[in-house]
């Protein structure tokens, strides 16, 4: 008898927790395939549960290359500033690579533009335990390659690491 009620309850519980999601319709996007990169970075709203680090969280690469350009050195630059001001802040680079090239070479390039992002953060005194790599490979892209989807995104996860 017990165990027949409690399935009951059970069924009764389960019942009422069953509801319908509000739809929402989703923001209209710009058109950005007639910017710059740089425009369209500035466009760009952050990741869900993120802010984005201002006023650059976009690093452009040249093409199949993870070198740093000195324009994006100097992004990093104000990246870094921004960081060692919001020290609870953790962070993921996100990499990317554009269509040219197989899945595994782009998902290994991309690694590579995220550990350079990284390293040269670090250079510039935001602690590695704040920094986290998220390799995207060609996924996003769009034919033909553009400038744009060779990037590395820095975005906050909105996670605190204890730091006030």
């Amino acid at each position: 008898m017990k165990t027949r009620n409690l399935a009951f309850a059970i069924g009764i519980a389960m019942a009422g927790c069953h509801h319908e999601h509000a739809r929402t319709t989703p923001a209209p996007q710009p058109d950005y395939k007639n910017m710059t990169p740089h425009a369209m970075a500035a466009r760009v709203p952050a990741s869900p549960g993120s802010r984005k680090i201002e006023p650059a969280s976009w690093v452009f690469f040249a093409t199949d290359s993870d070198k740093l350009t000195v324009s994006a050195q100097q992004d990093l630059d104000a990246a870094a500033a921004w960081l060692i001001a919001h020290p609870g802040e953790h962070i993921v680079i996100a990499g990317h690579a554009d269509v040219r090239g197989g899945e595994d070479y782009n998902m290994q390039l991309s690694f590579r533009r995220g550990i350079q992002v990284a390293d040269y953060l670090a250079s510039r005194g935001v602690p590695r335990s704040r920094i986290s790599l998220d390799p995207e490979g060609k996924q996003g892209a769009e034919a033909p390659a553009k400038q744009a989807d060779r990037r590395a995104i820095i975005y906050t996860t909105g996670e605190r690491t204890g730091v006030r």
